[in-house]
C-alpha cells in the first residue's frame, strides 16, 4: 500500500511544529483509494493542552469535529490522520504515542490510522494501523528546505491561541509539595 501526502501540506505541517514551544497534535483526513492511502491538505488544529512531553486533545474536540462534519454532509470517517510533535527529539512513537494510536484504534474504534511524529529537524516517523494490524513504522526525512522564519512566525499566533500549557511532572511535583522543602 502506498502512503502519500502532498508537499504543501508537509511543509505546513513542519512549519506548525517549527513555530510550537511544545508538543502539538491534529487531527486530518486521508482518501483512500485502491492506489493506497493519501493524508490530504485538509488538517484541524484544535483546542488543546502540549508540554514538551506531551500533547493532550480532549475527546470532546474530537466528537465536536465529527459532529460538525456530519452536519456539514462531509463525511467523518476520512479523519483518521494523527499529526503529532516532538519538537527538538527524536522523531518516533513513545509509549505514549502508542497507547494514543491504540485509543483511537480500538476505544474510538476507527478501523484505519495514519499518524505522523515531526520534528524541528525534518524527521518524520509514520505508522499505519488498518483492521487492528500494524505497519512497522518506517522514518522520511522531509526533502525540501525548512520552513522560513516568516512561515514559521505566520503560524505561531495559531498555536498559542490553540495550545495551552500542559503541567510538566516537575509543576505537579511542586504543586503536591507546596514550595519544596529545605534539605540543608
Amino acid at each position: 500500500t502506498e502512503i502519500s501526502i502532498d508537499d504543501a501540506a508537509l511543509h505546513r505541517l513542519w512549519a506548525y511544529t517549527c513555530a510550537a514551544d511544545n508538543e502539538i497534535s491534529a487531527i486530518g483526513e486521508v482518501e483512500v483509494t485502491p492506489d493506497g492511502i493519501h493524508v490530504t491538505d485538509v488538517i484541524h488544529f484544535m483546542r488543546q493542552r502540549g508540554s514538551y512531553g506531551g500533547t493532550v486533545i480532549g475527546s470532546r474536540e474530537l466528537v465536536e469535529l465529527a459532529t460538525r462534519y456530519d452536519c456539514e454532509g462531509r463525511d467523518p470517517t476520512r479523519l483518521r490522520f494523527w499529526f503529532h510533535t516532538h519538537g527538538g527529539m527524536a522523531a518516533y512513537f513513545s509509549v505514549t504515542d502508542e497507547t494514543t494510536i491504540n485509543k483511537f484504534t480500538m476505544t474510538y474504534g476507527w478501523p484505519l490510522l495514519v499518524a505522523a511524529c515531526f520534528n524541528r529537524h525534518g524527521e518524520t516517523m509514520w505508522k499505519v494501523v488498518s483492521n487492528g494490524l500494524a505497519l512497522e513504522p518506517w522514518p522520511f526525512l522531509i526533502p525540501m528546505n525548512a520552513p522560513s522564519l516568516d512561515e514559521v512566525l505566520a503560524v505561531q499566533p495559531i498555536i498559542n491561541k490553540l495550545v495551552q500549557p500542559l503541567p510538566t511532572r516537575f509543576h505537579l511535583i511542586g504543586r503536591r509539595f507546596g514550595r519544596g522543602r529545605k534539605i540543608s
